[in-house]
């Protein structure tokens, strides 16, 4: 019968340190795992958050795209004013031309005649006062509107009177008829120009603030992607880090593991040859 083997001092410890590694490596991994996950998120967190710097910019361009966009309404109301003063400044030129015309129907006016006038004058200084008076403070245009209308009292202050039209009375007014006239031309045309100039301005704050929000989608897009690739590094490193420490383990353990298997008596299978020697 064959001598019953024991174990050496050696293998019982190997078999020992062998049985506690795994479970004392599993929860000081996992607790390393943990460390390292938190210090993970805290970096994450840095690279998220954004500089002083880029802060300060993207607001300064998010206020410079609001002041733009404030001002756009401003102007679509400046420019429409201007709109409805075009029209109404071509009815007064052809209320003058009608007026003129009435003057000079005959060489002499009659009562009829300055009746009409009378009444065609009143008609005229009524459209005056549909003129807007409008003010922008980026653009110049000589208060050519409040100026007509200051005309209006000018306008009340004459009245035709029965006679020669070459008269006194009658060829002051015609005078101020033909100068009115001519202001009022160069308002049309001053008119015109800034509604031109708002049409510019207009297209010019849409241009800027495209421009702006392309900025910033740049920024935003930019920033993100050098925060992704700084995560996905960081990601990486501490996968790494964590995958180092683990196959260490496994190679202390395997270690180990040879360890109890040297140590421990070699027992030949029953049947062996070897049997008969021990």
């Amino acid at each position: 019968m064959a001598d019953q083997s024991f174990p050496s001092v050696g293998a019982v410890i190997a078999n020992a340190a062998a049985s506690a590694a795994r479970p004392t490596f599993e929860l000081q991994f996992n607790q390393l795992q943990n460390t390292v996950i938190r210090r993970l998120n805290d970096e994450i967190a840095k690279v998220n958050t954004t500089t002083p710097l880029e802060r300060h910019k993207v607001e300064g361009l998010k206020k410079e795209g609001v002041k733009l966009a404030d001002s756009l309404p401003v102007l679509e109301q400046y420019k429409t004013g201007n709109q409805h003063n075009l029209s109404r400044l071509e009815k007064l030129r052809e209320m003058i031309a009608s007026l003129m015309e009435t003057f000079h129907i005959d060489t002499t006016l009659t009562e009829e005649g300055v009746s009409l006038i009378e009444e065609k004058k009143q008609e005229l200084a009524s459209e005056i006062d549909n003129l807007y008076v409008l003010t922008h403070p980026d653009i110049t245009d000589g208060d050519i509107t409040r100026r007509v209308k200051e005309d209006r009292a000018v306008l009340e202050s004459h009245s035709a009177a029965v006679g020669d039209i070459t008269g006194n009375d009658n060829q002051e007014f015609l005078d101020f008829l033909y100068n009115l006239d001519s202001k009022i031309n160069v308002a049309q045309e001053v008119t015109t120009n800034t509604v031109y100039m708002v049409v510019d301005m207009q297209s010019g704050i849409q241009a800027d603030m495209s421009e702006i929000e392309a900025e910033l989608t740049d920024i935003n897009t930019l920033q993100q992607l050098e925060k992704s690739e700084k995560i996905t590094e960081m990601r990486e490193r501490y996968g790494q880090l964590l995958q180092a420490i683990s196959l260490s383990f496994e190679s202390s353990n395997d270690y180990v593991t040879m360890l109890n298997e040297y140590l421990s008596p070699r027992i030949p299978p029953k049947g062996s040859v070897l049997n008969l020697f021990s």
